[in-house]
């Protein structure tokens, strides 16, 4: 009100600012939000109208301001405090409240003990074997999985490819440059724009005898093989071979060494990447647990849906698991325990 009052023209420039600089383009663009990867990327466009933001509260505190410095000048009035030293008084106390904010919360929004994105490219890199093809979808996991690769990894041999990205004839031919070793499908160079996913069906059926396969985040049917989970992968095995996979083992050896420290990230404040980078790990749990279940180890299956839940409290996916599990069990009471969580996390899932 004080800013409109007084100062119109900068109300109405900063409050078209505002708009301008996020809220418009966000309704223009019509982002989903079907997970915390797409809110955090909505409140990116939303860093600028911050700034703007800051001129409506700096004339929103200044009022505030007056109203203590009055208040105690009254009352320090009989002590010979002239106004200007009050001002001055309240200006200290402001800052030493503002120094105290910082320094509280100093190590809780230190970004320099933000790890998160190391482990989770660390982890899916040691998720592959050795001499193996990896390949790797979505914005987070190919940021991370390739700054891990290209600057403290160890490679292994692994050969790791942009699968969204196959698209684009030039990557494909980065990709044969780098790897020579790939046996290259017919028309990978073809000028004409084809969908990524046909691409990785392509060099994966041309290299599955030669090298293991591994992917994360998108898994294409091949026939005569199954996607079995590998830590936080899918690796390609034999479908006459799959029902001899010892998945517990296997992933029990993987995810000893994650790199992953849960409460080591608790000591940070929760930020919608780092609650997405969480729920690629949760996810994969979840989906270890769903193999277990399928092959009768329900025991082992708890504990990596335990993980689950440490690592996400509102994975609802694995709260039903349990649940499930625990009827089956006729441990009543534990599956009333776990589908009361689901109920409690969404009033409207069925399943609860």
């Amino acid at each position: 009100f004080r800013i409109f009052t007084k100062y119109r023209q900068l109300f109405w420039f900063t409050s078209l600012a505002i708009v301008f600089s996020g809220p418009f383009f966000l309704v223009y663009s019509g982002f989903p939000f079907p997970n915390n990867f797409y809110i955090s990327l909505w409140e990116r466009f939303l860093l600028t109208t911050y700034f703007f933001l800051t001129v409506f509260l700096a004339f929103g505190l200044l009022p505030v301001f007056d109203f203590f410095v009055s208040v105690l000048s009254r009352k320090l009035k009989p002590f010979g405090l002239k106004k200007l030293s009050t001002s001055l008084l309240v200006t200290v106390l402001s800052t030493i409240m503002i120094a105290y904010l910082i320094a509280s919360n100093y190590d809780k929004t230190n970004l320099s003990q933000f790890h998160l994105g190391d482990w989770v490219g660390n982890d899916i890199l040691t998720s592959a074997s050795s001499d193996s093809v990896v390949f790797v979808f979505g914005d987070t996991s190919v940021f991370n999985t390739q700054y891990v690769y290209y600057t403290n990894f160890k490679p292994k041999g692994i050969k790791l490819i942009k699968g969204g990205s196959l698209y684009a004839k030039e990557y494909r031919e980065q990709v044969a440059r780098e790897y020579p070793q790939l046996k290259i499908p017919e028309n990978f160079y073809s000028e004409t724009k084809r969908d990524s996913g046909e691409f990785v069906v392509a060099l994966i059926e041309q290299n599955n005898e030669v090298f293991e396969i591994y992917t994360i985040d998108f898994a294409p049917e091949i026939d005569g093989y199954k996607w079995s989970s590998s830590g936080l992968l899918k690796e390609l095995v034999k479908a006459e071979d799959y029902n001899e996979r010892d998945i517990k083992s296997i992933n029990d050896e993987i995810t000893s060494k994650f790199l992953f420290n849960n409460e080591e990230q608790n000591k940070t404040y929760e930020q919608y990447m780092s609650a997405h980078i969480k729920e690629i790990y949760s996810t994969a749990f979840v989906d270890i647990a769903d193999e277990l279940i399928s092959k009768g180890q329900d025991k082992a299956a708890v504990d990596y849906l335990a993980k689950a839940t440490s690592i996400t409290p509102y994975s609802k996916k694995a709260y039903i698991r349990l649940g499930n599990i625990y009827s089956n069990q006729s441990n009543c009471e534990a599956a009333k325990n776990a589908f009361e969580k689901v109920y409690s996390l969404d009033k409207k899932d069925w399943q609860a």
